[in-house]
């Protein structure tokens, strides 16, 4: 694995940017869980978070909250949506890259988002547990990308774009990424 590989294996946080405001996320997360157990809250049919537990009650936990894009402004129920999606896109506007098609793949997906969901694994994520499966699972069925905090990867584990300027490195096996 190369230290650029390395630098991009998180292993609490990360914030998945989706260009599909259906609920795919909703429907992956009921077929793929198992052995976890997930439970959804929000008003209705539509969910603003979800708690992924293990078996044991011992075993981390993962959460995962979603915002939907509701329209522009940063204030009022657009705020939080926008104001992510925003600094998520300065994150990356300056990025020397070789490639400015490179950049702006990233910064598409950014601005084209329809919804964010935020990763948290509680003490960690499990990779026993499959939550990295399912991450980038929920990635792939939500045309999403997921930034680490560092940089944007692709739903099979590659790294599309970070701060430094890499690109097209594998992070994580195919097998860790999706089902």
């Amino acid at each position: 694995m190369t230290k650029a590989a390395a630098y991009h294996r998180f292993d609490r946080v990360c914030t998945i940017f989706s260009l599909d405001a259906k609920d795919a996320i909703r429907a992956y997360l009921e077929a793929h869980a198992a052995p976890c157990r997930v439970e959804f809250s929000g008003r209705g049919k539509v969910w603003s978070a979800a708690t992924v537990r293990g078996p044991k009650d011992s075993d981390p936990v993962l959460t995962l909250n979603r915002l939907q894009f509701v329209g522009p402004g940063n204030k009022g129920p657009a705020a939080e949506f926008n104001q992510i999606n925003m600094g998520t896109g300065n994150f990356f506007k300056d990025v020397r890259v070789k490639s400015k098609e490179t950049r702006q793949k990233v910064l598409d997906q950014i601005y084209n988002s329809e919804v964010i969901v935020g990763c948290v694994g509680e003490p960690e994520l499990s990779k026993e547990l499959g939550h990295y499966r399912l991450l980038f699972g929920i990635a792939g069925v939500s045309r999403g990308m997921i930034f680490d905090g560092q940089g944007m990867l692709d739903p099979h584990g590659k790294l599309v774009l970070d701060k430094f300027g890499h690109t097209d490195i594998q992070v994580f096996e195919p097998e860790e990424a999706n089902p």
